[in-house]
């Protein structure tokens, strides 16, 4: 009654109103959705978590007055990814035409995401060249994606086929990160290609790329790099006594040294507070979020930091 009364009623001078409201409420079944995802990757309860993102879905479709929208499908996209399920993922691209929504980068990286948990490279590849014909550009998250699932594929040729994506990387100007050169240098470590190893770590530093742990580890027993590994962790030590950069901040390897030098404690532990709250946001009985659902708008987003402060 209340919520029809709300959503429904209203004159011409609170229209916009309204309208702000119907889009929050759409918000709100996005953070929903989210909150499975995050309750999934966190308790690696995939199953249970997914009917529950699908239920919240399903409810979503039935309210007149929501639609979804791109954030509605990456988040399915991405628990379907988390369960293994990269068909479901799939269809959402799908489904998504139906609601008049154009599959975007984001949401074809998420279903590539998925195809590559699965170690199903071939469909893996094969909605990479979708993308592409849907004149869509890659971004470094979606070749570092494809060249992680090569590296965890048995194929025999995967030195080749991630040779090529990188140098496709590189001559559609995108800029490779640090994940996508830790992820090369695994590669050619695994293939025990170690000059090529030596050359991607030479043009990571000529582009002055700031190496992280991964990196360390990734040259680990390689025999023609271990005095560069060397100096690189003098150079972390170096760093690490001053002040600390922002990567060192969320890296778990240094945790001890960072807890010792009071590095970046506060914020690692506002975080596995924050994660540890939405665990327990979407543990609640589902009957539960009716009220972030009738308070839609600006009193549901407060009420969450409330939630989220404590």
């Amino acid at each position: 009654m209340f919520e029809n009364s709300l959503f429904e009623g209203g004159s011409k001078d609170s229209e916009g109103n309204n309208k702000a409201i119907l889009i929050a409420k759409t918000r709100m079944y996005n953070y929903v959705i989210r909150s499975c995802r995050i309750a999934a990757k966190s308790t690696r309860n995939d199953l249970k978590y997914v009917e529950c993102a699908e239920k919240w879905f399903a409810r979503m479709q039935r309210d007149p007055s929501v639609e979804p929208d791109h954030h509605t499908f990456t988040e399915l996209i991405n628990i379907y990814g988390l369960s293994f399920s990269p068909e479901r993922a799939y269809d959402m691209l799908h489904l998504m035409r139906k609601f008049g929504l154009k599959p975007d980068v984001v949401t074809y990286t998420s279903v590539i995401n998925a195809w590559a948990k699965s170690n199903n490279i071939e469909q893996m590849i094969r909605c990479f060249k979708e993308m592409q014909n849907q004149e869509l550009q890659p971004n470094v998250r979606t070749y570092t994606i494809i060249l992680n699932g090569l590296r965890e594929s048995n194929l025999p040729d995967l030195k080749e086929r991630a040779e090529k994506i990188f140098f496709d990387m590189k001559s559609r100007d995108v800029k490779a990160n640090v994940v996508t050169y830790n992820t090369m240098l695994r590669i050619y470590r695994n293939e025990k290609d170690f000059d090529m190893a030596k050359r991607t770590l030479i043009e990571m530093l000529e582009y002055k790329i700031n190496p992280d742990n991964h990196t360390i580890e990734a040259i680990n027993k390689i025999p023609d790099l271990q005095n560069i590994r060397k100096a690189l962790i003098n150079e972390m030590r170096m760093t690490l006594k001053g002040k600390a950069p922002h990567r060192f901040e969320r890296d778990t390897s240094y945790a001890p040294f960072a807890r010792k030098h009071k590095i970046g404690a506060g914020k690692r532990n506002r975080k596995q507070r924050r994660r540890k709250a939405e665990v327990s946001f979407i543990k609640l009985h589902n009957e539960s979020f009716n009220i972030f659902l009738i308070f839609a708008g600006n009193s549901c987003f407060t009420l969450l930091r409330k939630f989220y402060s404590r």
